[in-house]
């Protein structure tokens, strides 16, 4: 938390703390509830690219949010 008392987030809204995300009215002290909302979202697809690691490229899939997993059942 800042002299302010607002998180510091990165890009990716993760704070100093590993896994740990923050956004939203503590982040930027209250502005409208649409950059709430923005952050909302945008947090959760950096928290689930997180909790997926990482993906190469090739495995996405370019019309879809979500990674592209290769079916271990096979």
């Amino acid at each position: 938390i800042g002299a302010d008392g607002l998180f510091a987030v990165d890009a990716a809204f993760k704070t100093a703390i590993p896994g740990v995300f923050a956004g939203g009215d503590c982040v930027n002290g209250g502005r409208e509830a649409v950059h709430a909302v923005a952050h909302g979202r945008d947090a959760a697809r950096a928290m689930a690219d997180w909790l997926a690691g990482p993906v190469a490229p090739w495995q996405r899939d370019p019309t879809a949010d979500q990674p592209v997993l290769e079916a271990a059942s096979r």
